[in-house]
């Protein structure tokens, strides 16, 4: 096999990190994604203080289906907004207006996948930043 040299300036750590509550910045948004259930847009968030601070995860936030209250309650936390999904049918949203939005996510590591030992960090839910 031939000798390869990977360049890791860039990359992104994988190790578990504390169960915590972190104060985040959302970093960016990404193109709409098609999912095995829905459409989603992925969006990167950071932790910005602290230990971990730079560390990035990713949600993935459904724009359809009974998922799609998900995206409106991230968009109420990052924007201090009151979107109510009872009250709506359809809401237009530019994902620019989240970026550089503070909030708070909570971590939670869980095996993944499945059966396979390997420990991941990930964003189990997110609150207001305070």
């Amino acid at each position: 096999m031939p000798r390869v040299n990977l360049n890791l300036t860039e990359a992104e750590s994988l190790k578990p990190i504390p169960e915590d509550a972190y104060p985040a910045t959302v970093m960016e948004c990404g193109e709409l994604a098609e999912g095995p259930k829905a459409h989603y847009v992925p969006v990167k968030v950071a932790i910005s203080e602290g230990e971990c601070e730079g560390r990035t995860f990713y949600v993935n936030l459904p724009i359809e289906g009974k998922g799609a209250g998900i995206f409106v309650d991230f968009i109420n936390k990052c924007l201090d907004t009151d979107y109510d999904v009872d009250d709506l049918e359809e809401l237009a949203f530019d994902t620019d207006e989240l970026i550089g939005a503070e909030l708070i996510i909570n971590i939670k590591n869980e095996e993944y996948p499945k059966g396979s030992g390997d420990i991941r960090s990930g964003v189990k839910s997110t609150a207001r930043a305070a």
